[in-house]
């Protein structure tokens, strides 16, 4: 799920198990609607917000999985651009 900074959910994002079928988009998300503009959500930040908060930092990665890899890794301060 993607969610804002409060973590109401406002869209999805998804990856390809496999890349032997090419017909299928790499990834797929949520188109733009009235409550989700993938160009003013980061990814992660409601979970990361506490802890940007508390270390005055934050890092900013490409993607969904670079901020789950990040916050298992410890860097709870990780978050991505949705979209431009």
């Amino acid at each position: 799920p993607i969610r804002d900074v409060t973590g109401a959910t406002v869209g999805f994002g998804g990856r390809r198990l496999s890349d032997e079928d090419k017909t299928v988009p790499k990834y797929l998300n949520t188109p733009e609607t009235a409550i989700y503009h993938k160009s003013q959500v980061l990814y992660g930040l409601d979970l990361a917000k506490k802890d940007i908060a508390s270390q005055h930092r934050v890092v900013v990665v490409e993607g969904y999985t670079d901020v789950m890899a990040a916050h298992l890794s410890g860097v709870t301060v990780a978050v991505a651009n949705v979209g431009n």
